[in-house]
């Protein structure tokens, strides 16, 4: 028997995609003292990256993929 025939699927289920004016609300209730990780990278040089449309773009597409692959 395999081991892993015990174990139970859960059932799956729907998570919509980040919009751009999603991520930029979550961010703007960020304190620009902190930092989000231990990169020391503050909340405030993440808002004024994600001012310019192309990058706000790229952090909320990886933001997406890491939600379709399951992260």
């Amino acid at each position: 028997m395999n081991i892993l025939n015990g174990i139970s699927l859960k059932p799956s289920f729907y998570w919509p995609s980040f919009l751009n004016e999603e991520f930029i609300s979550a961010i703007n209730k960020c304190n620009n003292l902190s930092t989000p990780s231990s990169d020391k990278i503050s909340w405030k040089l993440v808002k004024a990256i994600v001012k310019d449309i192309k990058y706000l773009k790229n952090i909320v597409d990886i933001a997406n993929a890491c939600i379709n692959l399951g992260h």
